[in-house]
Order: C-alpha cells, then sequence, then structure tokens
C-alpha cells in the first residue's frame, strides 16, 4: 500500500529540532558585575559631643561689702563677720560640643553661714552693733553663665602623637546672684539685702592635650554689666582613661565688683571667690 508523503508530516520534527540537536551550544554565562564605583561612608564622628560635668567647690568668699540703710558709705569686710572661711559647694557643667562650635552652661551655688564677736562696734545697714554683740550672718551667692564659642585655633605638636593646642573664643550671657543676711544680738530685727546683676561675658578656652590620656584646661573670662564688672580664672588637669569619662583637678577664682542703688540704699560688694575643685565628666 503506498502512502502519500506529506509536508505538514514533518513539519514538528522540524519544530523540535533545534531543541533535540546534540550540537546545541552552551548557554553563555551572565557577564559579572561590575563593582559599584560607589565606596561606604568612612566612620566619621557624631557631629555633636555631650559632656556632663559634677564638681565639688572648696571656695572661701574675701572683699568688702555694704549693707542698705548705712547712711555713710563705710564697707565692712566679709573676714569679720566670719563669712570668709573655705567651705565645700558645688558647680555644674554642660557642653555641647561639634567639630568647631562649643556651647557651654554652667553654674555654682555657695551659702555660707558665720557667728562673729567683732569685739568693737559694727555698721550693718542702719543698725549698729555694739562691741559685745554677736553677729550671725549669712551670705549666698549664684552664678550662672551661657556663653557660645567658636574655635579659632589648633595645632598638632607632632602628626604621630596625641599633643596638641585648641582655642575657642567664647561669648555669652552672666548673671550674678548675691545676698546677705546679718543679724545682731542687739536687735531681733535683721539686716538683709540680695540683688542680681547682668553681664555680658568674653572670654577664651584652651585645652592643652599632651598624651591620650592627659590633658590641662585654662579659661579666661571678663563680665561687663550697667553696674558691675568680673573676671574669671580657671584652670585644671584632667585625667582620661576611657573615652566616656574623666575627673579632673583644679582652681577657679571669680573676681566681682558690683553695686546697686545710692547711698543710704547702696548694695556694694567688692571681693572675690575663690579655691580648689574637683570633679568627673561624662561624655556621651
Amino acid at each position: 500500500m503506498n502512502f502519500p508523503l506529506r509536508p505538514s508530516l514533518f513539519l514538528p520534527l522540524l519544530l523540535a529540532a533545534p531543541t533535540l540537536s546534540p550540537a546545541q551550544a552552551p548557554a553563555e554565562a551572565p557577564a559579572p558585575a561590575e563593582a559599584s564605583s560607589v565606596t561606604a561612608p568612612a566612620n566619621t564622628q557624631a557631629p555633636w559631643t555631650i559632656r556632663l560635668n559634677a564638681r565639688a567647690w572648696y571656695v572661701a568668699p574675701a572683699g568688702d561689702l555694704q549693707i542698705p540703710g548705712n547712711q555713710q558709705t563705710t564697707t565692712t569686710d566679709v573676714e569679720r563677720l566670719n563669712v570668709d572661711e573655705p567651705r565645700l559647694s558645688y558647680m555644674g557643667q554642660l557642653d555641647l560640643q561639634s567639630e568647631r562650635w562649643l556651647v557651654t552652661f554652667q553654674g555654682a551655688h555657695l551659702s555660707v553661714k558665720g557667728v562673729s564677736a567683732p569685739g568693737a562696734a559694727l555698721r550693718l545697714g542702719s543698725q549698729l552693733a555694739t562691741g559685745g554683740a554677736v553677729i550671725t550672718t549669712r551670705l549666698e551667692y549664684t552664678p550662672v553663665f551661657l556663653t557660645a564659642g567658636y574655635r579659632v585655633f589648633e595645632h598638632r605638636f607632632d602628626p604621630d602623637s596625641d599633643a596638641k593646642l585648641t582655642v575657642h573664643a567664647v561669648g555669652g550671657l552672666a548673671v550674678h546672684d548675691l545676698s546677705i543676711d546679718a543679724r545682731s544680738s542687739d536687735s531681733p530685727v535683721s539686716q538683709s539685702n540680695g540683688e542680681t546683676f547682668f553681664q555680658g561675658r568674653l572670654g577664651v578656652r584652651s585645652e592643652l592635650q599632651l598624651l591620650s590620656w592627659f590633658a590641662m584646661e585654662f579659661d579666661l573670662a571678663g563680665g561687663l554689666g550697667s553696674n558691675s564688672t568680673s573676671f574669671d580664672l580657671a584652670a585644671a588637669f584632667r585625667i582620661q582613661p576611657t573615652s566616656w569619662f574623666d575627673a579632673h583637678l583644679g582652681y577657679r577664682n571669680i573676681f566681682l565688683n558690683a553695686r546697686e542703688g545710692d547711698t543710704p540704699n547702696r548694695f556694694e560688694f567688692e571681693g572675690s571667690f575663690a579655691g580648689l575643685f574637683g570633679g568627673v565628666t561624662l561624655r556621651f
């Protein structure tokens, strides 16, 4: 029997030939991905560093004061009132620092109570304490400072060491709150007064880093108000065993000359508050 050859019978075989061909070329391997030209950013320092500082200040007042009510212009040495002995007080400071900027808020508080028997007549405002009188006096002083600083100088002594000197110029506001309360055994009435003095403040803060764990700090600043002036000096040694903690020891002296009102209602103080301090700092 003869079967006619029809082209349609071979069509499925022709279509399947590429799949069944043993000479089929192997699939090309995918081209390797090009290396990215973008590199990961280096680990940079945080834009702002926070430093929280707590200090104990062994401070002593010195100088002369005048209490309102005195018809004369005479002043009294704080030594005669026995409020010139060193007392343990406290200071606190908060620093926010970037690569060049430094914002600082700091304050302190001192409260001194003294009992004295001057042995001679002593004018306390409108009252005159006799020579045999016992005088009880309380002196309180609270300075507060808010400043912003900008790094104006930095010098690294050796590229292979940690030794460098950094200087910030600072400016801001200073507030000095001072009060006095004196009571004589001659009278049940106390003589008291308090004033708050506002000043503009300019200065420099410098740091001399000698080793990775040891540095020295020096602060100088002056304040000027409508009826007061001040000068602030501080120096300290700092030991920093870790990146987040340090301990320090130093000395601070705040000179203050302030007056309010006219005789006989003048309140005046001309003196200083000075002493050693020690404390710790936490860094975040």
